[in-house]
């Protein structure tokens, strides 16, 4: 007999690509469908392709490791802007030297010490170990600071202060600059930076991206350190003003309102105690003490002046026959 077998067909193995190399995807891009051509992986035409990282694109380089650690993370959480993050997270007045408890507060709550290879590299920074009760930003991103620095001297040179410059760019008298305005009056009046530059400029004057500027915002500008601290205190002291005072206006509208003690809406005893301690509060007890202590005085020299004509007709048979009989 004979038997027929089906026997496997032989394995054949699968042909190497036959598109040309100008046409295969990029292999350091994973999923990537971009005709590259044969040129070596570090070739300039490849480089201009990788994406800059924020410290790149910020034109900075950190003296170390840890100073790049902190600085990528403030850049990201400024939106890509180096300077904008600085002034919201560890910087708000715009000092540029800061304690380091304010730094070591940003960086937990950033929360870039939660793998220990990341507390060592903060840790064996020359800037961030510690050992110095202020920490500069000039030492941090010496690039950036040194454009800040040429800034100020201009616009010390060239207006006098930071109220004047935003007097000067301000051509609607709105009393605050817009980012095209300030890009503007810079160019005007002759500021020579790059546009990358003058707009990372912009980003440190309006750290909350509000789109415009204020004098408030820009008095660290000023070059006289005396005048900045005395401008800053004078900013911070309205501030509270203007917030305890609409704290006050809450309170009193609310008491206004005669709730019951128990009712749900009601203000509690322990809030109670905190707005009536508001310098409004105070103020407004001091004249009602005062008004109270008039009112009673005229009342009083009134019931005497009725008492002495009463008794003795009028002041003068009064004061002869009591106080001066002689």
């Amino acid at each position: 007999r004979v038997f027929s077998v089906a026997l496997p067909a032989p394995a054949m193995s699968r042909p190497a690509s036959t598109r040309p190399a100008s046409t295969r995807a990029d292999a350091s891009r994973p999923g990537s469908t971009r005709p590259i051509s044969a040129a070596e992986p570090d070739s300039p035409k490849l480089a201009a392709y990788k994406q800059l990282s924020y410290l790149e694109a910020e034109e900075e380089c950190p003296p170390d490791a840890g100073s790049e650690l902190l600085l990528e993370a403030v850049t990201r959480q400024g939106g890509g802007s180096l300077f904008r993050g600085w002034r919201s997270e560890i910087d708000p007045d715009g000092r540029f030297a800061v304690m380091y408890q304010d730094v070591a507060c940003c960086v937990k709550r950033l929360k870039l010490t939660q793998t220990p290879e990341d507390t060592a590299t903060l840790y064996k920074s020359t800037f961030l170990n510690g050992q110095t009760s202020y920490i500069h930003f000039a030492d941090l991103a010496p690039n950036n600071a040194k454009l800040l620095q040429r800034f100020r001297e201009w616009v010390g040179a060239q207006f006098g202060g930071p109220y004047p410059m935003i007097d000067a760019l301000d051509t609607k008298s709105r009393g605050s600059v817009t980012e095209k305005e300030f890009i503007e009056g810079c160019r005007r009046h002759g500021f020579e930076c790059s546009d990358k530059e003058i707009k990372r400029l912009y980003s440190c004057c309006d750290p909350d991206s509000k789109g415009e500027i204020t004098g408030d915002e820009v008095i660290f500008l000023e070059l006289d350190p005396n005048i900045r601290d005395l401008e800053l205190f004078n900013l911070n002291v309205r501030r509270k003003h203007t917030r305890y005072l609409l704290m006050a206006n809450m309170y009193t509208e609310e008491r206004d309102k005669g709730r019951h003690p128990k009712h749900r809406l009601a203000l509690r005893p322990w809030q109670t105690q905190s707005f009536e301690k508001l310098p409004k509060m105070v103020c407004e007890r001091t004249r009602a003490r005062r008004q109270e202590g008039q009112r009673r005085s005229t009342q009083m020299k009134r019931l005497f002046q009725e008492h002495v004509r009463s008794k003795y007709g009028n002041a003068v048979r009064a004061w002869r026959r009591e106080l001066d009989p002689k």
